[in-house]
């Protein structure tokens, strides 16, 4: 849900005319990158090999979601010198949709799956 708020944005920061199309889009990424985040970080606690590196992991995950705040900073002059801001917001759109597709390769833990059947039969149970 996150990650089509984030491109429903970055298409208006693309197509963009004035100023407050430029704010509506830098809002509707923003609240995306919310939504994404908090999904993401459950997301990553399902899935880690080790709870006892948890921390470390969590701290990993942390890092590579705000490395596009000092990478994006660099590159943005030199890709907008290359091409246009169409191509620059498409650029990065295509790169949302490629998480998209990433997050559906990743494969279901069986200790998740598995404890969330435990817990389906417990309320069946208790009712």
């Amino acid at each position: 849900m996150g990650a089509i708020f984030i491109i429903i944005g970055l298409l208006f920061d693309m197509m963009a005319t004035s100023i407050p199309i430029v704010v509506i889009g830098s809002v509707m990424v923003a609240l995306g990158f919310g939504l994404f985040n908090s999904s993401d970080a459950a997301l990553v606690m399902r899935i880690l090999p080790n709870m006892d590196n948890a921390g470390k992991d969590v701290g990993i995950m942390a890092s590579a979601n705000n490395l596009q705040g000092v990478l994006i900073p660099m590159l943005a002059p030199m890709l907008l010198g290359i091409g246009s801001w169409y191509a620059f917001f498409g650029g990065v759109s295509i790169f949302v949709i490629l998480g998209i597709i990433i997050l559906y390769t990743i494969p279901e833990d069986p200790r998740y799956k598995a404890s969330l059947e435990e817990q389906t039969i417990k309320e069946v149970i208790v009712k």
